[in-house]
């Protein structure tokens, strides 16, 4: 499969949440309005992002609209929001398949696949580096006491462009990164910089953008500060 199949967790659940809106009659701001009812700040646009996957959404509000749906015709369960054959991307690094996300959301094991086009590269480099691993956290410059498994999940994460930006503002290679953002938030700083943006409303796109970028500016703050209390040998 080809990289570009693959859809975000967002883009999937705004598709299947627009069609079941669609398939009850109801307007986005009919949807706006019931999730105002149980307490969520969202206007007619932030429903429009969601659809689009413009905009994440935070599991909290994924139970609302599942349960609002329900309320308006036939019951919507969480895997309903997740139908489809296709493909999600998790990371540079790994997939799932949507039927893969409806089984984990019934009760199911969490299965993910690496991306074929990366599987194999990434086995044999972590094989590779098994063995030297005190050498590579010497010549990556990881923190001290980072684990072989602090150190597979760094590889694992990839190397996005703003990881290598944030990075090159630190002073420190885009594993090291990623071994201090495993620590502090268990996921990569763009996953952790979604999460604490979507938990607010915004007026239009430019807000939006000002906040992910404050987010950012925090976060790097919040790694540079770990790296401060000795968290890193480089």
């Amino acid at each position: 499969m080809d990289s570009t199949d693959l859809k975000t967790v967002r883009e999937i659940v705004g598709k299947n949440l627009a069609l079941l809106r669609e398939e009850r009659g109801l307007r986005q701001q009919d949807l706006s309005d019931d999730m105002g009812a149980f307490g969520f700040s969202w206007s007619r646009a932030r429903v429009a992002e969601v659809e689009t996957g413009k905009r994440p959404i935070s599991f909290e509000a994924l139970l609302a609209v599942a349960f609002a749906l329900s309320d308006r015709g036939e019951v919507v369960g969480l895997a309903d929001l997740f139908a489809g054959d296709g493909w999600a991307e998790i990371s540079d690094s790994v997939r799932i398949s949507q039927a893969g996300i409806r089984r984990a959301v019934d009760g199911g094991p969490v299965e993910l696949d690496l991306r074929p086009e990366l599987g194999r590269a990434i086995a044999n480099q972590m094989r590779a580096m098994e063995p030297g691993l005190r050498t590579a956290i010497e010549n990556l410059g990881l923190p001290s006491g980072t684990t072989s498994k602090e150190f597979k999940t760094a590889v694992r994460w990839g190397r996005s462009e703003s990881a290598r930006r944030i990075a090159k503002q630190l002073g420190i290679t885009v594993q090291a990164l990623h071994v201090v953002a495993h620590r502090l938030w268990a996921r990569p700083l763009e996953d952790e910089r979604d999460a604490r943006v979507s938990e607010h409303d915004f007026a239009d796109a430019g807000s939006m953008r000002a906040a992910r970028g404050q987010a950012t500016r925090r976060l790097t703050g919040e790694v540079r500060e770990y790296l401060g209390e000795g968290g890193s040998d480089s």
